[in-house]
């Protein structure tokens, strides 16, 4: 199982940070393998990687955060929609981007 986490403020980012998960504080998406696969198969996460200096990957956890970052890599995003707009995956990683632009803390991928 895959999951995208967004804390709804840094006292939910503190809480996330010691390993608690509360949907009540965060935006917790679990994701099935199998259709995350379709992200890996356009390859968004490569790309991301390779863009943004991260580490998305099988067996990794990497966390986004930072209001630019987390702008620019909407805007990549928003880049690969209009490349790959069948994908509804891409519009949920756009999705859980904005939210954490909003609420100014930070999107967790565990994969």
């Amino acid at each position: 199982m895959i999951c995208f986490i967004v804390p709804h403020n840094q006292k939910a980012v503190e809480k996330h940070n010691y390993g608690v998960e509360d949907s009540n504080t965060m935006t917790i998406v679990p994701i099935e393998e199998e259709k995350i696969n379709t992200l890996w198969e356009i390859n968004f996460f490569d790309e991301l990687n390779k863009k943004f200096g991260l580490m998305v990957s099988t067996g990794e956890d990497e966390k986004i955060s930072g209001q630019d970052n987390l702008n620019n890599i909407l805007i990549f995003t928003e880049k690969y929609i209009k490349e790959y707009p069948q994908n509804e995956y891409l519009y949920l990683v756009k999705n859980l981007l904005q939210e954490a632009i909003e609420k100014k803390t930070e999107l967790n991928i565990y994969l």
